[in-house]
């Protein structure tokens, strides 16, 4: 599901919504049939990803917490994270930036022991500056968005960087 770009809100949408639409109908048809526990947080993980990138925000939540709870249960370090990810993006997307932003904070707390996740985290910093620019705290999303603009450039992630930069230009 990496087929996204970023709106002009900087929100991530899809680049073939009829594609993304049966990829949704797919993973909820293979949740229903999934008994293996690894394969069902992932698969929460997707259909709330999926339903994020849609819109579909109250369909997302329940399967991201979902997917966050069993990750945390079964010390899945990599489902942690990105279901970490996802719901700090979908609250930042609900207004509900208090929860946002301490969710995306654990995703920095964990890349900071691990450099295996630094390639997420430029998205991370991207939206903790987007929360903290609407919470009118201008100083920390300009900080937040270097970060994003440093990692970017670090990971090669041109696309992204592109997204930092517009972003900058509207603080």
């Amino acid at each position: 599901m990496e087929n996204t770009y970023f709106d002009e809100s900087f929100l991530e949408r899809p680049s073939n919504l009829d594609e993304l639409k049966k990829e949704l109908i797919n993973l909820n048809q293979r949740l229903e049939k999934e008994k293996d526990s690894l394969r069902i947080i992932d698969l929460n993980l997707n259909i709330g990803r999926c339903s994020r990138v849609l819109n579909l925000c109250e369909q997302s939540e329940p399967n991201l917490l979902c997917a966050y709870d069993q990750a945390k249960q079964y010390k899945y370090a990599d489902l942690f994270f990105s279901a970490s990810k996802e719901l700090g993006i979908l609250y930042f997307i609900q207004k509900r930036y208090i929860k946002a932003d301490e969710y995306l904070l654990k995703c920095v707390k964990i890349s900071n022991k691990t450099q295996q996740y630094k390639d997420q985290l430029a998205k991370v910093f991207l939206y903790m500056a987007l929360s903290k620019k609407d919470q009118k705290q201008i100083s920390y999303a300009k900080d937040y968005t270097q970060k994003a603009v440093e990692l970017s450039i670090e990971m090669g992630k041109l696309d992204l960087l592109e997204v930092c930069k517009k972003f900058l230009q509207t603080i």
